[in-house]
């Protein structure tokens, strides 16, 4: 089963580097749907890992809206992974590029706060601050 999760993740991924992105953000909407209809993945890691591609492909296919909603689904089933926090990030800054710089601060400040626990040093803080200084014109 582990061997068609990476198989699906492969297709997806060649489908959308030639150029089919609706057919290879159809293949991640079966691998996402496969933990639906399962309940359970083993290892645990390994639906918010698959989620994190899902919703960084969305991101470069411009479907920004998808890649918020994903990123919620994989922060809501686990909160602590590293992977899904750089994603929201990347999603953060995306929709901040329409949004004032206050409304990217609040949502810098919102992900600070829902991931308090985490050291200053790990990556997804580092990116978040860089993007906080960026916003600020730092």
């Amino acid at each position: 089963f582990t061997f068609y999760k990476f198989f699906l993740y492969a297709q997806a991924e060649r489908q959308i580097a030639s150029g089919d992105t609706s057919g290879g953000l159809a293949t991640y909407g079966r691998l996402a749907a496969l933990g639906e209809r399962l309940g359970y993945w083993t290892p645990p890691f390994e639906r918010a890992f698959f989620l994190s591609r899902k919703a960084m492909a969305e991101l470069r296919c411009w479907k920004t809206d998808a890649a918020a909603v994903t990123v919620a689904a994989g922060l809501a089933y686990n909160g602590r992974h590293p992977d899904l926090r750089l994603v929201e990030i990347a999603v953060l800054k995306r929709l901040g590029e329409t949004a004032t710089a206050e409304a990217r601060l609040a949502e810098l400040q919102s992900f600070y706060a829902s991931y308090p626990e985490a050291d200053a040093e790990t990556w997804p803080r580092v990116v978040a601050r860089a993007e906080t200084l960026a916003t600020k014109g730092v």
